[in-house]
């Protein structure tokens, strides 16, 4: 998922809701460079209910959108999620 851009020093927060009885999965965030390739810049991968990224931008993050990159951690179920993504 594409988020952004934002300006320096913006406080991004991503949280993703499941259930990790039924299903895990971590949250990644990266920046989407100049040239299309990704910088990691934070991430979750817990084992508890739902996953939760805050990240304030950086000067390299400036005018560059960021990715939200879910995948799955552990479990065989086919899982849902919901993704609430805040910038005040």
């Amino acid at each position: 998922f594409k988020l952004g851009p934002f300006a320096q020093g913006k406080v991004v927060t991503v949280q993703l809701a499941f259930v990790n009885a039924v299903n895990d999965f971590a949250l990644y965030l990266y920046r989407l460079n100049a040239d299309n390739s990704t910088a990691y810049v934070a991430g979750s991968d817990s084992v508890n209910d739902g996953e939760t990224v805050v990240y304030t931008t950086q000067v390299a993050d400036v005018g560059r959108p960021l990715v939200a990159y879910v995948a799955k951690s552990r479990g065989t179920q086919v899982g849902t999620y919901s993704m609430t993504v805040t910038v005040p």
